[in-house]
């Protein structure tokens, strides 16, 4: 029974990170306290092998370069984060979540970055996903869902496919 109990505490624990991870990294340009909400929560997959939460820590590492001081380091900060986000997109290449994280950076970040090579490729695997999503995670469907309505450049059948 114990054992259970702790299983039990041990799950709900990493549901609850995913839920504040998901929540942290949709309000990331609210503020840098989300920033370091995101890399804090998520910090103990940099070293442990969990793409989602590696991608996650790189959104957070990357939002936060616009609170550093001096443009270098900010550019090194972008670049460590860009570097951690591409390994987790490459190590888990069809979790459309990972796509959508790397997809929303890209469509944000400011263009003279150039960080904009998987955009058609990460928009596709999101919108192949999205029927599936619907019915197994109806939370991370409805944040995807209202990105994608506000940011992204859909055509008709691809609005169609998110209602």
């Amino acid at each position: 029974m114990k054992l259970f109990i702790a299983i039990f505490f041990m799950l709900s624990s990493n549901e609850s990170d995913l839920q504040n991870m998901r929540k942290y990294f949709s309000n990331l340009s609210k503020g840098e306290e989300h920033c370091v909400g995101l890399i804090t929560i998520s910090k103990t997959s940099v070293e442990v092998d969990n793409s989602l939460k590696r991608a996650y820590f790189a959104a957070g590492e990357m939002a936060s370069a616009q609170y550093k001081f001096g443009p270098i380091a900010k550019l090194n900060t972008f670049n460590a984060g860009k570097t951690i986000l591409d390994e987790s997109a490459q190590s888990d290449p069809d979790n459309p979540e990972i796509r959508f994280i790397r997809y929303a950076i890209q469509l944000k970040c400011p263009k003279f970055l150039g960080y904009t090579k998987n955009k058609k490729e990460d928009k596709q695997l999101i919108l192949k996903h999205m029927p599936t999503l619907r019915t197994s995670d109806k939370q991370l469907f409805a944040t995807v869902c209202a990105f994608m309505l506000l940011y992204a450049d859909l055509s008709p059948a691809e609005k169609l496919l998110l209602s």
